[in-house]
Parts: structure tokens; C-alpha cells; sequence
């Protein structure tokens, strides 16, 4: 996957521009699936500059509609978990 990233914190780096770089590997029948990517951004704001780091995930999908995430983000201002559940819409 690569594509853009806008960050949002509400303690250092409030607004964080860059880009995502990451390798997903499906796992199970492609129900799951590992994520790790790297991370390039940079901030206006204090702390101003680049933002660099990386980020693991781990997604399952209990249904064809439904999906939990569990992630990890780390960079050289914080380190961070993450919890997530999708839903899948069509139109």
C-alpha cells in the first residue's frame, strides 16, 4: 500500500502532513492480514519538522462486513496502540 496521511494530535505535532508506505500479508484466507510500514510526514507546528517512524497492524474480519484492527505506531515523538472495528459499505 502507499498512499497519503494526515495526522492529527492534540499534543505534540497538532497537524502532521506525509505519506505511508506499507506491506500487507494476508494470513487464514485472507480473513487477516499483518501490515508494517513506515511513515514520512512533517508539521508546521511545534515540534516543527520531519516526522519519521513505523507502524505495525493486525486485521481480522469476523464477517464479510465487519472487521477488527489492532495497531502500533512509534516515531521519535510518541509511541502509540490503536483499536479499531470497520464496517464495510456499498453502494
Amino acid at each position: 500500500m502507499l498512499g497519503p496521511r494526515i495526522g492529527y494530535d492534540l499534543r505534540a505535532a497538532p497537524l502532521a502532513l506525509g505519506g505511508l508506505i506499507a506491506l500487507r500479508l494476508p494470513v487464514l484466507r485472507d480473513t487477516s492480514a499483518f501490515e508494517l510500514g513506515a511513515v514520512a510526514a512533517y508539521s508546521p507546528f511545534d515540534p516543527r519538522g520531519a516526522i519519521v517512524g513505523g507502524v505495525a497492524n493486525f486485521w481480522f474480519a469476523w464477517s464479510p462486513k465487519w472487521s477488527l484492527q489492532l495497531g502500533a505506531e512509534i516515531d521519535q515523538h510518541r509511541a502509540a496502540g490503536t483499536f479499531g472495528i470497520g464496517r464495510l459499505l456499498e453502494f
